[in-house]
């Protein structure tokens, strides 16, 4: 029995120094991949030397930092942006405008990877952020540091511009839970922030192939299709302090979101049109589902 145990221990150790090794393998990767703004991920592990879970989480974030990327912005694309706020609140357009751009593809403009141009003061930022709502409310008790590394910290979804917001979501929903509700029911808490996203009105086009937008024009312009209405709960949610991901069905053809419960289970809600309740199932049309995340545009 004794010499069982001490195989078993031995196992776990190995499997931990092989994990770690390998952890250790990508943030080197990710450094190196960096080339000239090496520099700007060196500064933000040496901010964070003496809190070693915030350090831990920078890390995280630069190891899967060179999957991460956006799309030049400006020109035709910046036009496309533009004509998606031309939408009637029925999702109709004119003609004119369908024709002209219907055709455009952002596929073949430059991607402009975060590790080359991100800053240290970005990411300092964001990991604060995320830390001071991970603490501070009361159903991230349970949350576990594995999961805040998925459902909290990420700064951004996919392939949306690189840009600051969470200041900009906590500031216009930070109130529903710093005054409204002041319980520890995480699905309440997302329900309550989720009814607030509902205005303006969500207007459902998929006339012109965009990328994920990004958060700071869907902060005022609610047009898209089911990605960008899942994105926009994504920011706010996890700029409140509610642990949030995105999931898609095996074929892509729907997103929405899913809330980490305390009960580490995920609670799907597709705040247009139905709002997150226990046990409910996924709001794809069934079978298997995936994740989305920052590391897998």
């Amino acid at each position: 029995m004794f010499l069982a145990r001490l195989l078993v221990l031995f196992s776990l150790v190995c499997i931990s120094c092989a994990h770690s090794s390998f952890e250790q393998k990508q943030l080197k990767h990710a450094l190196d991949f960096a080339t000239s703004n090496r520099l700007e991920l060196e500064i933000l592990l040496q901010h964070y030397t003496y809190d070693s879970l915030k350090l831990e989480a920078a890390k995280f974030l630069i190891r899967n930092m060179p999957h991460c990327y956006s799309y030049q912005q400006g020109g035709e694309m910046d036009s496309v942006k533009r004509v998606r706020t031309y939408y009637s609140p029925f999702g109709q357009i004119d003609q004119t405008y369908a024709r002209r751009w219907g055709h455009y593809t952002y596929r073949n403009l430059p991607k402009i990877y975060d590790a080359h141009i991100i800053t240290a003061e970005y990411l300092i930022d964001n990991i604060d952020r995320a830390f001071d709502n991970w603490q501070k409310r009361p159903w991230n008790r349970s949350l576990s540091f594995e999961d805040f590394c998925e459902y909290l910290l990420p700064y951004r979804i996919g392939d949306e511009p690189l840009e600051e917001w969470r200041e900009l979501y906590e500031k216009k929903y930070g109130y529903l839970l710093d005054s409204i509700y002041k319980g520890s029911d995480v699905v309440e808490a997302a329900n309550l922030v989720s009814r607030h996203l509902q205005e303006p009105v969500f207007i459902y086009c998929e006339d012109f192939e965009l990328p994920h937008i990004g958060p700071r024009y869907l902060f005022s312009h609610r047009y898209g299709s089911c990605v960008d209405a899942a994105d926009i709960v994504t920011y706010a949610f996890r700029a409140v302090g509610i642990p949030c991901m995105e999931d898609t069905d095996a074929r892509g053809g729907h997103v929405w979101n899913v809330v980490r419960d305390t009960t580490g289970r995920d609670v799907p809600i597709w705040y247009i049109a139905s709002e997150a309740v226990r046990g409910s199932r996924d709001t794809g049309k069934g079978g298997k589902t995936k994740r989305v995340n920052m590391w897998s545009v």
